[in-house]
């Protein structure tokens, strides 16, 4: 994949030059980037197909690869049941697709107050939830559907039958949960 880069200069009051280069050579504007476009309009529409592709490569990412880096990070945390909280988070936000959680980086909805929570970075959401764990799990031999329903983690009488619910299929490379294999007879 050639990466382009958008050079451009403007002359106050005049027509806009721009150039578009490729990382090895120059070649031809495109058809929407004509030598006689305006200022202003040369603006709207390099900003037009920018938000086309950032909505793209967005889409592509939010799916398997934001999954795979919660769960890989869930990991690195050692956090408890790092399947059912992974569950927790893509049922919080929709499978990473919530606009309201996901600009607050909060993938398990946690609220101040009535307000949801708002985090630098999605990996502070989940070392708060590292630390909401220790704080509040701490029989580690009581099931943690029953610690998740008996700390009302959400409101909803269903949320446990439907985290149950969520199967979770990795994409090639993800990480994987150490389980021993029974042995052979």
């Amino acid at each position: 994949m050639k990466f382009l880069i958008l050079r451009n200069s403007f002359l106050s009051g005049r027509k806009s030059f721009c150039v578009l280069r490729t990382i090895h050579k120059q070649i031809k504007p495109p058809f929407f980037l004509s030598l006689t476009s305006t200022k202003t309009h040369f603006i709207k529409t390099a900003l037009r197909h920018l938000l086309i592709a950032c909505l793209l490569l967005g889409s592509l990412y939010s799916k398997a690869g934001m999954k795979d880096s919660v769960y890989a990070y869930i990991l690195a945390s050692d956090i408890k049941h790092p399947e059912i909280v992974l569950k927790q988070a893509i049922l919080e936000t929709g499978w990473f697709t919530s606009k309201l959680l996901m600009k607050r980086n909060n993938l398990f909805a946690f609220r101040a107050t009535k307000k949801y929570m708002r985090f630098d970075t999605w990996q502070q959401s989940i070392e708060y939830y590292k630390k909401w764990q220790l704080d509040n799990y701490t029989n580690p031999k009581e099931n943690y559907y029953s610690f998740l329903r008996r700390k009302r983690y959400a409101r909803h009488p269903d949320y446990i039958k439907t985290l149950k619910g969520i199967r979770l299929t990795r994409s090639e490379g993800s990480p994987q949960p150490e389980t021993k294999k029974p042995p052979h007879k």
